[in-house]
């Protein structure tokens, strides 16, 4: 059976969702907000799964993937919580929160929220190291970040900075660059 990309976005994201049991995350007072940040959270823990990052030149202990969010206190309870779900737990998930620029350098991932002002000098901090960073902050993948998260048609979509992706060392995954849009070459 050949399924449309949307179509794959949609059963993706179910099934991550329903995997790692977020479905039951939205209170009866905020169901709306509550779903837009579970499949925020849902795409932000997709994205860190399907990237690779470079080796490390000596064995290190395994800290397994550090993710620091920043500016968004709703996504940062989301994804903490799921950190201590199977799912998560098999990636070697841990979720913090932090502003330094030195603590968001030893991170494997950034999520930098609305609300993470100036974040144009973070991602200069962190510009060349192997650190995804992503952001909802619209223009955020023009201005050097590495993944989009965008609101269109009330539907989340994203945009992957492949320049900036190739400057830090990572991989992301074809099938998650299918899914959505590319910029850079």
């Amino acid at each position: 059976m050949i399924f449309s990309r949307r179509r794959l976005l949609a059963v993706l994201f179910v099934g991550l969702l329903v995997s790692i049991g977020l479905s039951g995350v939205a209170t009866a007072a905020e169901p709306k907000k509550a779903d837009a940040v579970t499949l925020k959270a849902a795409y932000v823990f997709n994205f860190i799964r399907f990237t690779e990052w470079p080796e490390a030149p000596e064995p290190a202990p395994s800290k397994g993937l550090v993710l620091q969010v920043v500016g968004d206190d709703d996504l940062y309870e989301v994804l903490h919580s799921l950190a201590h779900r199977e799912a998560a737990r098999s990636v070697g998930l841990s979720v913090d929160t932090c502003t330094a620029d030195a603590c968001l350098a030893e991170a494997d991932a950034v999520f930098l929220g609305q609300s993470s002002a100036g974040y144009e000098s973070t991602l200069q901090a962190l510009k060349g190291l192997p650190v995804l960073t992503i952001s909802d902050v619209p223009g955020f993948a023009s201005h050097g970040g590495m993944i989009e998260i965008r609101y269109q048609d009330k539907k989340l979509t994203f945009i992957v900075n492949r320049d900036a992706v190739a400057r830090a060392g990572l991989y992301i995954s074809a099938q998650l660059l299918q899914l959505g849009e590319v910029v850079g070459e």
